[in-house]
């Protein structure tokens, strides 16, 4: 029997936005038909997701945002072409040291889920469950809430 190679041994993965994302935001898994063949779809994660892809690494617009930032009308009047508009896709990173923006306050080494938004929050023993864990807060002193720190993700 011949051996089996991974498609994708390390590094992130590449897939499709379904909204418009900002790089170090927490991204999930979404149903839909992407525009780009052979991509998935991710969009900002929601609270307690158990269905985390991972951090987003760069910024990326949704393709259904595209058109309009494309062409548009030149201050001369004349209609012109916007080169710079970010990609409908972004990569996305299951494992590193990333800073995250945290929903709620969280003690260094604390677990921490995803949150709303794209964000991080505590991991609540007893009331959530285990599956929610996708990494630990790696700030010495600690995150408050609606603020960043270092954040160890760990996504599988």
């Amino acid at each position: 029997m011949p051996g089996a190679l991974p498609k994708f041994e390390t590094g992130p993965k590449t897939y499709e936005v379904s909204v418009n994302i900002k790089a170090g935001l927490v991204v999930e898994y979404v149903a839909g038909t992407p525009t780009q063949p052979g991509l998935s779809l991710v969009q900002l994660s929601t609270l307690t997701s158990l269905k985390v892809a991972g951090i987003a690494t760069k910024d990326a617009i949704a393709a259904a945002n595209q058109a309009a930032l494309l062409a548009f009308t030149s201050g001369d009047g004349f209609p012109a072409l916007n080169a710079s508009v970010p990609s409908e896709s972004t990569a996305v990173a299951k494992r590193g040291e990333f800073t995250l923006t945290y929903s709620n306050a969280v003690a260094y080494g604390d677990k921490v889920k995803a949150a709303a938004a794209g964000q991080v929050a505590l991991w609540v023993r007893g009331t959530d469950s285990v599956e929610a864990i996708i990494g630990s807060c790696q700030e010495q002193g600690g995150v408050g809430a609606a603020g960043t720190g270092k954040t160890w993700i760990n996504v599988l």
